[in-house]
């Protein structure tokens, strides 16, 4: 059993991707069963808001006529490890879940990883968003605490110059 972020498939085919609508074929993810990272066309993440926002053509959006996103909570920190999050899976007319499936949702730093079990019907399809890239939080707080050395060391030499220093 492993945590995700060294061990996942990717999903990167750009079928997936929330802005990508095709009448023509309704593709499925019954076959689906692990840990998968969302890259490359498919988007960078899962989509976590209503489909219908999202401009562009409403029918078969994510290559699919019931397009899955993620309904409860945020996304979770690097620290708070593996979460469970709720999976809707509506339709085009409206944001209200026709189907509902339990998924694992783990923060690896850089990119999040998805425990994906397959879906009950072959019109029902997870599917990615280009989202903001991420920093990690500890990337964060090395680069605040450069900033504040940086900071310092420019008041020292600005004081060494100076009569009066604060």
């Amino acid at each position: 059993n492993t945590d995700g972020c060294t061990a996942y498939q990717i999903l990167s085919d750009n079928t997936r991707a929330i802005t990508y609508a095709d009448w023509s074929y309704q593709r499925c993810d019954s076959n689906l069963h692990g840990w998968y990272r969302f890259k490359g066309n498919a988007g960078n993440r899962m989509l976590d808001y209503c489909p219908l926002s999202v401009s562009g053509s409403r029918y078969n959006r994510c290559g699919t006529g019931m397009q899955g996103w993620i309904t409860s909570g945020s996304m979770p920190s690097q620290y708070e490890g593996e979460v469970s999050r709720m999976v809707c899976f509506s339709d085009s007319s409206s944001c209200r879940c026709q189907y509902q499936k339990q998924i694992k949702v783990r923060n690896c730093g850089t990119f999040y990883v998805y425990w994906l079990d397959g879906v009950s019907a072959c019109n029902q399809r997870y599917c990615g968003v280009k989202g903001e890239d991420f920093v990690s939080l500890a990337l964060l707080i090395r680069l605040g605490f450069a900033y504040k050395l940086l900071m310092l060391l420019d008041c020292q030499l600005y004081c060494k110059c100076k009569v009066i220093c604060r």
